[in-house]
C-alpha cells in the first residue's frame, strides 16, 4: 500500500481514481496514471467523463505526474506531457459536459467494441485527445515513408507479450486466414501489421511478402514483457518519442479501410479514433471472433464461416 505524502498538493483535490485528481480552484484535471500509454489515456478519459456527468468541464488536462514510462522524470519531475502528445480540438467550439450512458470501467477495452458506446466516447476523444501538431507531423512523415494509403490497406493489430495474463489470445493463424480472405479480389491492397511480438510480425512477412509492411521504427520483442516495461537499453529509443510513435501508429490503424483488431487499451483507442466499428473485425477477450456488428462467428470453423455467410464481409 502506498504511503500518503502529507505534503502532496493532490491531497486537497478531488480523487477520481487511477491517480486522476481534479483541482476545483484551478479547474485542472491532473491525469497521472502510470502504465501503458493508452491505459493512461483511458483512465484520463474516464475521469473527464465522470466530471462531465456532473456538468463539470475542466479548463485543462495536465499529465504532470505519472507517465514515467514515456519520459524521464529524473530530468524534469513536473514535465506536463499533455501538450507533448495532445491538444484540445478548439474547432469543436465550447464543449458541453454530458454523461456517457455506460461508464467504461471496468471493461470496455476488453469487450466487443461494436457493443459499446463508441460514438458517445468519441465526442470526448475528439475534444480532449486530438494529437498535438508534433504528433500529427510524425504521423504524416511515417505515412509518406511507407507510402501508406489508408483506403487500400488492411490493418491488423495483434497484441502479444504479456496480454495473455488478462485475456485469451486467438492464435495468429486465425488472423492470417482472415487476411487471406480479405485480399481476394483486392490486388492493390496492402497489409499493415502492428504487433509487439517479433514472431507475429515475421509470420505475416513470411506469408504475405512484399504486400505486408510493419513500421520498423516500432520496437518488438521475442519475449513476454510488455514494451513499455522494457529497460531503456532494450527499448533503445527516447521514451517521449516512443509515446509519439505509439499514438501515431494507432491513428494509422484507425484509418485503415479494413481493421482486424484485438482487445486492450490500444485496440480500444484504435476503435475510438475510428469512430465506429464499420469494416472492423475483432478477436475478443475470449479469443472469439466478432463481425462489425458484434456478432459471434466462432461457433463454426473460420474458413467455413467466411465462405458461407453472405453478409459477413461488406466492402
Amino acid at each position: 500500500m502506498k504511503t500518503k505524502d502529507p505534503d502532496d498538493p493532490r491531497n486537497a483535490m478531488r480523487d477520481l481514481e487511477w491517480d486522476n485528481y481534479y483541482d476545483s480552484e484551478t479547474r485542472i484535471l491532473h491525469a497521472n496514471w502510470d502504465e501503458g500509454f493508452f491505459s493512461n489515456c483511458s483512465t484520463a478519459l474516464w475521469a473527464v467523463a465522470d466530471l462531465a456527468s456532473e456538468g463539470i468541464v475542466p479548463d485543462q488536462i495536465s499529465m504532470d505526474r505519472g507517465w514515467d514510462k514515456y519520459c524521464d522524470r529524473s530530468q524534469d519531475r513536473s514535465l506536463d506531457l499533455y501538450p507533448v502528445f495532445f491538444q484540445r480540438n478548439e474547432s469543436l467550439g465550447e464543449f458541453v459536459g454530458r454523461s456517457v450512458s455506460a461508464r467504461s470501467w471496468p471493461g470496455d477495452h476488453h469487450r466487443r467494441y461494436a457493443l459499446t458506446k463508441i460514438r458517445d466516447w468519441k465526442a470526448f476523444v475528439d475534444y480532449w485527445f486530438t494529437p498535438s501538431e508534433t504528433v500529427q507531423k510524425l504521423e504524416r512523415d511515417i505515412s509518406l515513408r511507407y507510402q501508406f494509403e489508408a483506403g487500400r490497406t488492411v490493418g491488423i493489430f495483434y497484441r502479444g507479450t504479456d496480454k495473455d495474463s488478462e485475456v485469451l489470445i486467438s492464435p495468429v493463424e486465425n488472423y492470417v486466414e482472415l487476411v487471406k480472405f480479405f485480399l481476394k479480389n483486392k490486388a492493390k491492397y496492402r497489409i499493415f501489421i502492428q504487433t509487439d511480438q517479433w514472431q507475429v510480425r515475421e509470420r505475416f512477412k513470411e506469408v504475405f511478402g512484399n504486400r505486408c509492411f510493419a513500421l520498423e521504427e516500432m520496437p518488438v520483442t521475442r519475449g513476454k514483457m510488455g514494451l513499455h516495461f522494457l529497460p531503456d537499453e532494450e527499448l533503445a529509443m527516447d521514451r517521449i518519442r516512443f509515446g509519439m510513435q505509439v499514438l501515431s501508429v494507432t491513428r494509422m490503424l484507425a484509418k485503415c479501410d479494413t481493421l482486424i483488431n484485438c482487445t486492450g487499451n490500444m485496440a480500444w483507442w484504435a476503435a475510438l479514433y475510428r469512430g465506429n466499428t464499420e469494416k472492423m473485425y475483432q478477436f475478443d477477450e475470449n479469443g472469439r471472433f466478432a463481425d462489425p456488428k458484434g456478432r459471434d462467428f466462432t461457433r463454426n470453423p473460420l474458413k467455413r464461416v467466411v465462405r458461407s455467410t453472405k453478409d459477413f464481409f461488406r466492402f
